[in-house]
């Protein structure tokens, strides 16, 4: 038996009597030890009853063992192996009357247990900030050279000409397209031309009922909620329009400048011109080795179910000649990439 009586002055340490050699041995270990841990004579605390039970391992069958495996613990799995086997390994840890301070000994190792756990979490939660820390440098790092790339691609003066060309076709559309939109939008709340007794959100259509709130206010007080539509409604739709399409417009410009800029510099430059007027929209490109393609894309302006307008620009391949001469059968995009590397970007699309 072993007891730490920590009532008594002086904090006793009793060993029984065929656990002498061991409790010598173990004094004369920690009296040769440099510097000396300092052993708390009254333990109160987890740390401290710890340290103590550290000390007296040495009298206590299996804890010398299971305090060697609770230091190599590293994982929460090991830890619960272990738990499985304490009882195994500490014989006299089950219903043991043994005390450190003014508790069982069951308790100190669950002290340990939880000191143990706390590491693990400590370091788990180290390891998950760095490995999060980490990856958004990563993010950072790949985005810059992402930008840096498509910068590149789109500063190209001989694709750059080209696109800038059919941006101007499509911005156009675009700014048509959504002014009447928007038109459509205001004469159909505003029923009576000036003022509309429904709030916007009496609409189940948030774009929509913030674009009402850009062209109108709210007169109050009144018994009846009613706005008003602004004096320069159509120059607040207008400007609406054109932001809207240069957003969409660069959106163009960076989808095709991926496409096509990787292959120029692949393929070491190469000729890029319109095929046929710029309302095609036709892209011929030809490269050094006789290879080269039609590229032609469209606009297709929709509607979003929260009623937000948005375009997308699908592209489809043509007349595809390959390095040796050959024509390619039935173009598409699987074939592109696999000759050209050319790969389908679903952005803006």
């Amino acid at each position: 038996m072993v007891k730490f009586d920590a009532r008594e002055s002086g904090g006793t340490t009793t060993f029984a009597p065929d656990q002498m050699e061991e409790a010598r041995a173990l004094a004369k270990s920690i009296q040769s030890m440099q510097p000396a841990p300092a052993i708390p004579k009254n333990p109160k605390t987890g740390p401290q009853r710890v340290a103590v039970l550290r000390s007296i391992a040495a009298g206590i069958p299996g804890m010398q063992d299971y305090l060697a495996r609770m230091d190599a613990v590293t994982t929460k799995r090991e830890m619960e192996n272990l738990d499985n086997d304490k009882f195994e390994l500490i014989p006299s840890l089950r219903g043991s009357k043994e005390q450190i301070g003014d508790l069982d000994l069951y308790w100190t190792v669950a002290d340990l247990r939880d000191q143990k756990e706390r590491e693990i979490n400590k370091r788990l939660k180290e390891e998950a900030q760095t490995a999060k820390l980490e990856k958004e440098q990563e993010k950072t790092v790949k985005k810059e050279q992402e930008d840096a790339t498509l910068k590149r691609h789109k500063e190209r003066p001989e694709l750059k000409k080209v696109l800038d060309l059919i941006s101007a076709d499509f911005r156009t559309e675009i700014v048509q397209s959504i002014t009447t939109r928007f038109t459509v939008m205001v004469e159909r709340y505003f029923t009576d031309g000036d003022f509309n007794l429904l709030r916007p959100g009496r609409s189940g259509n948030q774009w929509e009922n913030q674009t009402y709130a850009r062209v109108s206010e709210e007169l109050a007080p009144l018994m009846v909620p009613t706005r008003k539509l602004n004096p320069n409604w159509q120059n607040v739709m207008a400007k609406l329009a054109s932001d809207s399409a240069d957003f969409y417009i660069e959106q163009f410009e960076n989808k095709m400048a991926w496409k096509l800029g990787d292959v120029l510099e692949r393929k070491g430059g190469g000729d890029v011109a319109l095929f046929g007027n710029v309302r095609d929209h036709a892209i011929r490109m030809t490269f050094p080795d006789k290879s080269g393609f039609q590229v032609r894309t469209q606009q297709v302006i929709s509607t979003s179910v929260n009623g937000k307008v948005f375009a997308r620009y699908p592209t489809t391949f043509h007349d595809v000649v390959l390095a040796s001469g050959e024509r390619m059968p039935v173009p598409s995009a699987a074939k592109m990439q696999k000759e050209f590397g050319i790969t389908e970007d679903k952005s803006g699309e």
